[in-house]
């Protein structure tokens, strides 16, 4: 079945949403009403021919674009005729819901988060760019996370450490930040040095208590199974749900993992949520798409449809997701798409070009729960106080389960 991409302000897709079968960027198209054809005129005789050509010409009227520069004409019928035929009618290019703030170089408003302090299991997800440098520069801010959130289960993507001495080392320094016990669990990458790994921190006080722990996706084949040799998948799981944190790999500055991203990965991913049933499922991390066109700063550019995580194929993907497998967005969930006060919630800035302190972002980090829970759902939250100078910023989810 065809899954539509949501514009700007629509629902999202998903098993309750509706759909909408529209591009994905904002640009208008093009309305050309149909000119009528001119009668044929009769074949002259040989000797005539040169008079007959002169006189088609004059009198044709000619199809132009509304654009095209036309000749001038030689008789006031020309005339006529030209000012009465039909032309081509342009539709405007619809705003975005961002573009009067880039355009006068504003930054785009932060609309304030209603937290919820009532009870339930939380689920914070961190894409952390390299745990190493994050703990060097902000130890002190990642030991505040854990203390003001208290999460049952934090989940860091993009470790970047190695199973050696070095590693060992950063492990020991982040052990020694912890506020309170946790259990660690801890996915490398074994193919490349430096490059993915997903951690998880479990709270030895939370309630619910977990019966296992699982790496990679559960029947996939090389690279993302049981070996998981990118490090990219750790699934917590408890008697009646289960918690998978998952660093879904970006399709490439020139999309040369695109098909990868969409024709294996995204299925594996699929099928691994699925195997799990009929337990509930909390899926967090960096899943690497933008789903709606408020969830990206600049969606009326050129190159979006061309960019890794806001293409067409990977947002599409994104909608099979929450369909097939029965997940909803946490977020959206309780900051609706429709809703025009719910633009600005971003999870990522480009440190590079120093979009933090214009708000211009993407959304690209969940947390989704299977749809059966959604009344249970307490809290969903950004904190992009933990990302001061940009990258991503945790994000989370409270659910009763």
């Amino acid at each position: 079945a065809e899954v539509a991409v949501p514009e700007a302000g629509a629902t999202a897709l998903g098993s309750d949403a509706e759909t909408r079968k529209e591009p994905v960027g904002n640009q208008g198209d093009s309305l050309e009403d149909s000119v009528p054809s001119q009668p044929a005129a009769a074949t002259p005789a040989p000797k005539k021919a040169a008079k007959a050509k002169a006189a088609r010409s004059s009198s044709r009227v000619t199809d132009l674009d509304e654009d095209t520069p036309a000749a001038t004409p030689k008789s006031s019928a020309r005339k006529a005729s030209q000012s009465s035929a039909p032309k081509r009618r342009k539709v405007s290019k619809e705003p975005h819901a961002y573009t009067q703030y880039n355009e006068e170089k504003q930054a785009i408003p932060r609309p304030a988060l209603k937290r919820c302090q009532e009870p339930g299991f939380k689920f914070i997800a961190w894409n952390v760019g390299g745990l190493k440098p994050l703990l060097a520069k902000n130890g002190p801010l990642f030991k505040q996370l854990l203390e003001q959130e208290k999460p049952d289960v934090l989940g860091l993507s993009e470790h970047k450490l190695t199973e050696n001495k070095a590693g060992e080392t950063t492990i020991e320094t982040l052990k020694s930040l912890l506020p309170e016990p946790y259990h660690m669990h801890i996915a490398y990458s074994k193919e490349k040095k430096g490059y993915s790994g997903v951690l998880v921190l479990v709270r030895e006080a939370s309630e619910k208590k977990p019966v296992d722990v699982h790496f990679g996706l559960v029947g996939a084949p090389s690279p993302h199974g049981p070996a998981d040799v990118e490090g990219r998948v750790i699934t917590v799981e408890y008697e009646d749900f289960v918690v998978v944190k998952a660093y879904v790999p970006n399709s490439g500055d020139s999309l040369g993992r695109l098909a990868h991203r969409i024709g294996d990965w995204d299925s594996q991913l699929r099928a691994h949520i699925k195997s799990w049933a009929p337990k509930k499922v909390l899926l967090g991390g960096d899943l690497n798409v933008a789903h709606f066109g408020i969830d990206i700063w600049n969606m009326d550019a050129p190159h979006i449809k061309k960019s890794p995580g806001t293409t067409l194929e990977e947002r599409e993907s994104f909608g099979k997701l929450l369909e097939e497998c029965d997940l909803y967005d946490t977020f959206r969930a309780q900051y609706p798409a429709e809703d025009s006060g719910n633009v600005g919630f971003f999870s990522y800035w480009s440190i590079r070009a120093g979009n933090k302190p214009l708000n211009r972002g993407l959304r690209l980090d969940y947390v989704l729960a299977s749809g059966d829970c959604k009344q249970k759902l307490r809290d969903a939250f950004l904190l992009e106080e933990y990302a001061p100078a940009g990258d991503h910023c945790p994000v989370g989810a409270v659910v009763c389960l």
